[in-house]
């Protein structure tokens, strides 16, 4: 799903599709699969690759991890989301 939009999105954004805990290439965990949690490990992703600003587009399950990932970056780094 998210590679036809990545090759559009590409010509002119850096764009990262990272696979929460326990998706994908991700090894699964026994826990942590909160939305917090989840909202904490993206914001490890972009402070792990430096990146300041963000736009982010996100889809079912992802949307509830970016609305954490937005309390955890109005709270630490005010302005980056």
């Amino acid at each position: 799903m998210w590679v036809a939009l990545a090759k559009k999105l590409v010509v002119d954004h850096m764009v990262i599709i990272p696979d929460p805990r326990g998706m994908g290439l991700s090894p699964i965990t026994k826990g942590g699969y909160e939305q917090k949690t989840l909202g904490h490990d993206l914001a490890g992703v972009l402070d792990a690759l430096e990146i300041q600003q963000v736009d982010i587009v996100a889809h079912d399950v992802g949307n509830m991890v970016t609305y954490a990932l937005a309390i955890v970056l109005t709270r630490h780094e005010a302005h980056r989301l």
